[in-house]
């Protein structure tokens, strides 16, 4: 997700590096695929997001993360403090956090933790905070809600008021300010192939739609930490992989 500008982009990386055959990890296979098709991990049309990287990145930054996400996921599992579990998923990989996820994007990967179950405190995907570094954040400045605490004491005061949680507010706020600010631009897109399903989790439960609006049934994802080959899983740091050395995420 910190490479991939759009959900499109993500599902088809992940399809990409299902289908190779070679003994990579996987995270190694979905950005070399992504670059071999486009020219770069972040390529590719329909973007939600704007990503940042550099030519390169070290194998054990990637690594590192990896392993760093799986503590992480403890983390969100033993405790309801939110503002402080994002403050962890920030730093470098080297200082325990992850390579390239800031504010938002941490929060985003949170909710796809949590609604795959592996994230089981549902709390955090619910008690989502104004990203810093964001439009919203300097939308909302320009109307003299600055600092974090006013941002929480609006996103508080929103949530008692209109009865809606957090995550719910958070979205709603963020499009309604982009309408005010758009200048003029009253239709917004989002990057949703038609083959591609929008989730989101009510009541601890997975639900699923098509893009037309249809519920469709899913297989949820199991995790069976008691089982050894839990620990054998996408956060191992060797995996086979050379860690000595970088991996290209651009050839332009």
């Amino acid at each position: 997700m910190v490479f991939t500008p759009s959900p499109s982009g993500w599902c088809e990386g992940i399809l990409l590096a299902l289908a190779d055959a070679s003994d990579k990890p996987f995270v190694f296979k979905f950005i070399d695929c992504r670059r071999d098709k486009h020219g770069c991990v972040s390529g590719g049309s329909h973007r939600r997001r704007q990503v940042s990287h550099q030519r390169k990145a070290k194998n054990k930054d990637i690594a590192r993360s990896l392993r760093n996400l799986h503590l992480l996921v403890g983390v969100a599992d033993s405790t309801d403090d939110t503002s402080s579990l994002l403050a962890q998923f920030t730093p470098s990989a080297a200082k325990g956090g992850l390579f390239l996820a800031g504010h938002l994007l941490s929060q985003e990967l949170i909710n796809v933790l949590t609604k795959v179950e592996a994230i089981m405190n549902d709390y955090h995907a619910h008690n989502v905070q104004v990203a810093k570094g964001t439009k919203t954040s300097e939308r909302l400045a320009k109307l003299g809600i600055r600092t974090e605490t006013q941002q929480t004491n609006l996103m508080t005061y929103l949530s008692q008021t209109l009865n809606h949680p957090r995550d719910k507010l958070e979205n709603a706020l963020c499009e309604g300010l982009r309408f005010q600010y758009s200048r003029g631009q009253n239709r917004f897109y989002d990057s949703v192939n038609g083959e591609h399903l929008i989730y989101t989790r009510e009541d601890g439960l997975l639900k699923a739609f098509d893009a037309g609006g249809g519920e469709v049934d899913i297989l949820r994802p199991t995790w069976d930490k008691s089982n050894d080959e839990y620990e054998k899983c996408w956060w191992s740091e060797s995996g086979g992989a050379d860690l000595s050395g970088c991996i290209l995420l651009t050839n332009k």
